[in-house]
């Protein structure tokens, strides 16, 4: 296995013109290239692979020799030019806290973090690696200063707190992952969070509007729904839920059991829009109330993923909600040599992975 820098596994450790995303689910490993220079961004190629039935489980590797033969099979499919690959971790085996800690210089800071890490985060898995991210200072009453940085009430706090998102995974399992990943021979440059790839991707100006740096970011799968609340460029919250859209087919017989099927599908559809609809607003309540964002609309939600009934989800959301809901896109991105579009919805988190190897 290839030596890694562990303090810098997060952040980006080498880039390139070219790079590749690798979105990995509970059913299809995503993959995508793309090549960037002063100008513009051409999609090299995108491509996917389903899994073996059983081969993950609610972000969890089931089956590490399907998973690699799957990874390999994709590698295959296509003439990849650049072998330096951005992943994401499936969320499900990521957690995000946000702290409110002394606004210090970043050495500092990171000392802080690391204590506050030891002694009063805890997180539901064993070794946890992390990383941080300053998401702005903010001004706290005397009280509230007080129980943040962990202070008695009757000392002075200080006048200003540094907001800081922290993001952990379980060490083991990003080893586990640098393992498939050198093995199928690419060179692990980055590990993220699918939620930080959408956010790169909006901030492009891909959802239709001009208040994309404030909007929900919903992207779905066939066992999962993401979502994201990105005020002014920020990830304010994030949560994973697990909603099955799409069941796995059996064979039917033919005849009544069919239609049965069909319309037991269809419910079952129905009643997937409804509770991701009702994850959304507790996830918009809970904002507002423990966040103190009353003031944030949220007008606008961005939907990406690659569930065969998008359209109708669409078409759900849009009539049970008074928000704007829009697909991502990019018209000009297209695949060199080709004159296809990139489906940029079904690849959106691989597209916003590879953007990071290089701002344009």
């Amino acid at each position: 296995m290839m030596k890694l820098n562990w303090s810098s596994l997060w952040r980006i450790r080498r880039s390139s013109s070219a790079n590749l995303g690798l979105e990995l689910t509970d059913r299809h490993l995503k993959l995508c290239e793309l090549k960037m220079d002063a100008s513009k961004v051409r999609a090299m190629h995108c491509a996917r692979v389903e899994l073996p039935a059983g081969t993950m489980r609610d972000g969890r590797v089931m089956n590490q020799e399907a998973l690699e033969r799957a990874l390999g099979e994709l590698l295959f499919s296509h003439p990849w030019s650049s072998r330096l690959v951005h992943f994401a971790i499936p969320s499900q085996m990521v957690m995000m806290k946000t702290l409110k800690l002394p606004d210090l210089p970043n050495k500092q800071l990171e000392k802080r973090l690391h204590y506050e890490m030891k002694q009063s985060l805890s997180f539901p898995f064993e070794e946890p690696h992390y990383d941080y991210y300053r998401i702005g200072t903010v001004v706290a009453d005397e009280e509230a200063a007080a129980i943040e940085v962990g202070l008695d009430h009757a000392a002075t706090p200080p006048a200003k707190l540094c907001e800081v998102a922290v993001i952990a995974a379980p060490r083991a399992l990003l080893e586990q992952y640098v393992g498939i990943l050198t093995r199928a021979g690419l060179q692990p440059a980055s590990f993220e969070v699918k939620s930080f790839s959408l956010a790169r991707l909006s901030s492009r100006g891909l959802s239709g509007g001009s208040d994309a740096a404030s909007c929900i970011l919903m992207d779905v799968n066939a066992d999962n729904c993401e979502l994201t609340l990105l005020d002014e460029g920020v990830i304010r919250m994030t949560r994973n839920v697990a909603i099955q859209f799409e069941r796995l087919r059996t064979k039917a017989q033919g005849g009544i059991f069919e239609a049965v099927n069909l319309m037991d599908d269809t419910c079952h559809f129905d009643n997937a829009c409804q509770a991701v609809i009702a994850e959304l607003e507790r996830l918009l309540n809970f904002c507002c109330d423990k966040l103190n964002h009353r003031n944030r609309k949220f007008e606008r939600l961005v939907l990406t993923g690659s569930l065969e009934r998008m359209d109708k989800l669409r078409e759900a959301l849009s009539s049970r909600m008074s928000r704007k809901v829009v697909e991502a896109g990019w018209d000009s991105l297209k695949v060199s040599g080709d004159e296809a579009v990139v489906d940029v919805s079904a690849y959106a988190v691989s597209i916003g992975l590879a953007l990071r190897g290089r701002s344009v």
